[in-house]
């Protein structure tokens, strides 16, 4: 038996107390792990139903349409959009032919016995330092999409109550 309180009834011991929290963060990790499961789930479902590209078709150019068709938009918006498009789309170009470039020395280097450790782990790093600016110039471009098509587009509170969309995407700024 564990002593009584000041008002007559039994204080909790420290298992008790212990067992309390670790079942109520049980239920929060569990609710959370379930609406994240959900949302991944309903991700997961538009993933396979998108089609694949048409061969010759980029990705540039399918979300350029996307842009171009979209019936939600003003025209004018629809020209700001195109624009913001066209920038991050020659960005993200020349990063990704930086890329490329990068990866043909690096499988080079890894073919050449006299290819020292450093060398191959230097161009590794600069591999995934340009694939994190190419993805933080897709954001970037999502953020200036948000400006131009509203504060309440991307800006909406999810059915769980987690963030926006932009606030939940603000680590990748920080890589």
């Amino acid at each position: 038996m564990f002593p009584l309180d000041s008002k007559g009834g039994e204080k909790m011991g420290y298992k008790s107390s212990f067992l309390l929290l670790f079942l109520s963060c049980s239920l929060l990790v569990n609710f959370g792990c379930t609406t994240s499961k959900a949302v991944d789930e309903r991700v997961d479902a538009q993933l396979k139903a998108e089609p694949n590209l048409p061969p010759g078709q980029t990705i540039s150019s399918a979300t350029r349409e996307v842009i171009a068709n979209s019936p939600q938009i003003t025209e004018k918006q629809r020209s700001e959009l195109l624009s913001i498009h066209r920038e991050m789309a020659s960005d993200v170009t020349a990063i990704r032919n930086q890329m490329a470039k990068l990866q043909v020395i690096l499988f080079k280097a890894v073919l050449d016995p006299d290819s020292e450790a450093a060398s191959i782990n230097n161009i590794r790093r600069r591999l995934l330092d340009l694939d994190r600016k190419r993805t933080n110039r897709i954001l970037s471009a999502l953020d200036q999409a948000q400006d131009v098509i509203g504060p309440n587009s991307l800006n909406r509170k999810s059915p769980d109550g987690r963030p926006p969309l932009i606030d939940a995407l603000e680590p990748w700024k920080m890589m």
